[in-house]
């Protein structure tokens, strides 16, 4: 949020789950996506269902142009889906290690478990299946033999998901269907 905000794709608002206990104090806390908003001064709605009238009219009032979903944990659903230009950042290279049951760490415990050389993100149009739909943006991460999931994950958030992202509002007209190399990317036009 924070290297969006920076760039030139400031988010307009940011919808997270609401906050809840944390911890073993289990004391109430916000996500940090709705810490980092709050400090950068930009809009937040939090919401239990991001699929509500409340988020479909938050969203049309910030006017947006594009939604990136990223580590949100839901699947968006009509009608938001196709009221709005929804992108999504995935943590691996799809088709690998996507679709039901794969997010967060979960996507790099498979990945180390299949034993994969190379994994990395996804930037990709959202439908109605999950991680399913047209690809724009890759980007591959080496997996080194002494990773864990953790380590992995953060790998992949470093050196592709916070490099692709804000990309990803740059080519998202221009999928077409075909792919080409840049920046050790594939760039899907």
């Amino acid at each position: 949020l924070r290297r969006l905000a920076a760039g030139r794709h400031r988010p307009a608002i940011v919808v997270t789950p609401p906050d809840r206990p944390r911890g073993r104090g289990q004391r109430l806390g916000s996500p940090p996506a709705a810490d980092a908003a709050r400090e950068l001064g930009i809009e937040l709605v939090q919401a239990a269902d991001v699929n509500t009238s409340e988020v479909a009219a938050a969203l049309a009032a910030a006017d947006v142009e594009l939604v990136a979903v990223c580590a949100f944990g839901q699947i968006v659903r009509e009608p938001l889906l196709s009221s709005q230009e929804i992108l999504n950042v995935h943590p691996s290279l799809i088709p690998a290690f996507c679709g039901k049951g794969f997010y967060g760490l979960h996507v790099h415990e498979a990945a180390l478990t299949r034993g994969v050389k190379v994994t990395g993100a996804t930037v990709h149009y959202v439908n109605e299946v999950p991680d399913g739909g047209r690809i724009l943006l890759q980007k591959a991460v080496e997996v080194l033999p002494d990773d864990t999931p953790q380590t992995l994950q953060r790998r992949v958030m470093e050196q592709a998901e916070w490099i692709l992202l804000p990309r990803g509002g740059d080519g998202r007209r221009a999928a077409a269907g075909r792919k080409r190399r840049e920046e050790g990317m594939n760039v899907y036009e």
